[in-house]
């Protein structure tokens, strides 16, 4: 294999150490900048569709995600109670793919894709701070005072990405008006069959149950902003407490969730997305995942379009190729299909967060009298 020169990449999330191994499999040196020291036994769970799964296959990594997460065989929506609006049967989307849906824990996902590229590629709590290009190569400094060179780099570095600014400039994210809580339950729940993947939709608030590669569940729950607010404290201790009081109502399933959860896994935060940029690259710069279209959680396509990005630059990065030109290449790849996963998964959170009575009773009606088919079609729309 010819040998090419270090690609600089900032970020060691999903998006960044992907990206690290398909520029490797080009013949790129990567080398990886992540701020967080080495420990990141941290996060929740993600939802990985076929077309990410079809582009791990290429580093020969969709197997063993699928030996290690869960197969997800359906999906349905109910409501609050637990009446069924709609149920989507995931396993016909593998017949059609060829990959099923898999629910992986973020940490086991993190560490198949270190021992894929290599644990010497990474270099851990370096903050990048800055960057500066000409027509042969791109200068990275950090915090630390270190400088490193490389023919090119890809900012990886999530949706507060100090990467995007040298690129795109000051852009504000969206506040989509809700808070998302999310939690994990270290065993199986009587009511969740393994493989059954369900969420609840109430006015203004939804909680989501999947279980996890660990026998355990995965929960997450959303609430619009002003439900939320004007809190004196908050801790782990008290989001249960809201939680709790807040879902008290709903289904058997969620309270027991709920009180099943150590308070310790429960982490809150703002839904903000990045709902247009006109580029993802400057000369011999480019983003990626989060950096380049944060999106809401909707659809479970934010760590799939990450794992696209990467596919995508492997493509545009091959021997012979102008670094500068490549990366123009990636950005006509990419930059239509992102823009339109940020819009559609912002719509359906707007629609399922509907607080008004009367519009999430036609929403129900409506959701819940939509064929099976339409709707696997209307995923295959983004899978494609």
């Amino acid at each position: 294999m010819t040998k090419l020169g270090k690609a600089l990449i900032i970020g060691a999330g999903i998006g960044g150490l992907t990206t690290a191994i398909a520029l490797k499999e080009r013949g790129f040196e990567p080398v990886v900048f992540e701020r967080a020291p080495r420990d990141r036994g941290h996060g929740t769970t993600l939802v990985l569709w076929p077309n990410a799964l079809r582009i791990l296959q290429r580093w020969r990594l969709a197997d063993d995600i699928i030996a290690m997460g869960v197969r997800n065989v359906t999906m349905s929506v109910r409501t609050m109670s637990g009446k069924k609006l709609y149920e989507l049967p995931l396993h016909s989307l593998e017949n059609k793919y060829g990959f099923p849906v898999v629910t992986i824990l973020r940490s086991d996902l993190h560490s198949l894709l270190i021992d894929r590229l290599g644990e010497g590629h990474i270099h851990w709590g370096q903050e990048f701070e800055s960057a500066e290009q000409d027509d042969q190569q791109v200068r990275a400094h950090f915090t630390n005072g270190d400088s490193v060179e490389g023919e090119l780099m890809i900012g990886a570095d999530g949706i507060y990405s100090k990467v995007r600014p040298i690129i795109t400039g000051n852009v504000a994210l969206r506040d989509c008006g809700y808070v998302a809580y999310r939690g994990m339950v270290n065993h199986l729940l009587p009511d969740l069959p393994r493989g059954e993947g369900i969420e609840f939709w109430g006015r203004g608030r939804r909680f989501g149950l999947f279980p996890t590669g660990n026998q355990g569940v995965y929960w997450f729950a959303t609430m619009n902003a002003q439900g939320s607010q004007g809190r004196q404290k908050d801790s782990p201790y008290y989001r249960k407490e809201e939680l709790l009081a807040e879902f008290a109502n709903w289904s058997p399933s969620v309270r027991l969730a709920l009180e099943q959860t150590e308070p310790s896994s429960i982490v809150r935060h703002p839904i903000l997305d990045l709902p247009t940029i006109g580029s993802l690259t400057k000369g011999r710069i480019a983003i990626l995942g989060d950096a380049a279209h944060a999106m809401t959680p909707n659809l479970g396509q934010g760590a799939c379009q990450a794992i696209e990005d990467s596919g995508a630059l492997g493509d545009c990065l091959q021997v012979g190729n102008n670094v500068g030109a490549a990366l123009l290449q990636y950005e006509k790849l990419r930059l239509a299909r992102v823009q339109k996963i940020v819009a559609l998964s912002y719509r359906m959170g707007w629609v399922s967060q509907w607080s008004n009575p009367v519009l999430c009773s036609i929403r129900n009606t409506v959701f819940s009298a939509v064929p099976s088919f339409i709707k696997l079609i209307q995923v295959g729309r983004i899978i494609d």
